[in-house]
């Protein structure tokens, strides 16, 4: 075990600085040591982003020691300064509270919080106990210990100090004091003695080493398999299929796939169910029409076709149905194409493409156009 986690992390590129690297190397020789990262609750869901850390403590966990989920219930009231030009909208109680619940599912399928395993995760909230600390008691136990002269000399408030026309306010420039009482307080609560921070990188290779748990061989091959054939995209299809089936599982991972097929593959929608017809639709140009006009003899494609994002007019229409460019449900469209009920899908929707990639959605409802406007990603 020893050695094994700054090992791994140092192949991976996940290791930028660290403070006395021999002293911490000698320190997790010790199996179930326990670390923490930081996350500001400030909407309830996670970025790609935020998946560096919770990587970071995954990495901690397989190594044998105790990971920490530190959800900033409290500072997240406060909002920390750092890359920020101007001082981050304070959220209320409630709704840092909901945020917080909201990205509690990512850790949980992402870390093993089986409280049977001796380096089992915990997700502490930092509410629980900066609430409890009153101000005048935080100035003396807490405050006393900061030389301001060097936290002026900090990044993130350097800029706003200097370069900056907003500045910085009192509230934030709290934030790091805040920070620094967390670690006072997991490390005399559980024995917390390592404060992991994290440096993001942007091409597939670093991604699927920050991002995966696969090893060595296994992105090797996929980078390999990109540079004979970039166009096949294998080392994105691994990275996109690996991380979407540690989040959200294997069904919904072939349910993703099955929808990316159905767009950018075979063009086959009719066998998507109504969940997913539903999320394909808000994530491509959609606009509303009136049920009534699929009764009888429907509505005639050529007439429809300029009033969606796929044509400018009932001429370019006219030409993209004579030249077979346009597909309804996935089946190529005639000149003379009438949409009619059966035309609908799950939800009440009809998906129209132009060419392999450019798609529209109908959504047919008894409202009709009136007061809806068309949208797009």
């Amino acid at each position: 075990m020893k050695h094994s986690f700054l090992a791994e992390l140092r192949w991976r590129g996940l290791l930028h600085q660290c403070t006395a690297e021999a002293d911490l190397d000698l320190h997790l020789g010790e199996p179930a040591r326990v670390g923490y990262c930081g996350f500001d609750p400030t909407a309830d869901s996670l970025t790609i982003g935020n998946l560096v850390p919770i990587q970071m403590l995954a990495h901690w966990q397989a190594a044998g020691h105790a990971p920490v989920v530190l959800m900033g219930g409290g500072t997240g009231m406060i909002g920390d300064p750092s890359g920020k030009d101007e001082e981050r909208p304070l959220l209320t109680r409630e709704r840092v509270d909901a945020n917080v619940a909201g990205q509690r599912r990512v850790f949980e399928r992402l870390l093993d919080f089986d409280p049977r395993r001796p380096n089992r995760a915990r997700l502490v909230n930092n509410a629980d106990w900066l609430g409890q600390v009153g101000f005048l008691e935080f100035l003396r136990e807490v405050g006393k210990h900061f030389s301001v002269n060097a936290m002026v000399q900090k990044e993130a408030v350097r800029e706003r100090l200097h370069n900056r026309d907003q500045g910085i306010t009192y509230t934030e420039f709290s934030y790091m004091l805040l920070q620094a009482y967390d670690f006072l307080h997991l490390h005399r609560s559980i024995g917390c003695t390592v404060h992991w921070l994290n440096v993001p990188d942007a091409d597939v290779d670093a991604f699927l080493r920050f991002f995966s748990v696969l090893d060595s061989e296994g992105i090797g091959a996929a980078i390999e398999s990109q540079r004979v054939a970039p166009h096949e995209r294998a080392a994105q299809r691994l990275l996109a299929r690996h991380m979407t089936e540690r989040l959200h599982g294997v069904d919904e991972c072939r349910r993703v796939e099955k929808a990316g097929d159905a767009l950018f593959g075979r063009g086959d929608v009719r066998d998507l169910d109504a969940v997913t017809l539903r999320e394909v639709a808000g994530e491509i140009p959609s606009s509303r029409r009136s049920l009534a006009d699929l009764d009888g003899e429907g509505i005639a494609l050529a007439e429809l076709l300029a009033e969606t994002s796929l044509a400018a007019s009932r001429r370019e229409s006219r030409e993209l149905l004579g030249a077979g460019a346009i597909a309804v449900n996935g089946e190529r469209a005639t000149a003379d194409r009438r949409l009619r009920r059966g035309d609908l899908l799950g939800d009440g929707v009809t998906l129209l493409r132009k060419g392999k990639r450019q798609w529209h959605a109908l959504r047919w409802t008894a409202a009709g156009p009136e007061g809806s406007a068309v949208s797009g990603h």
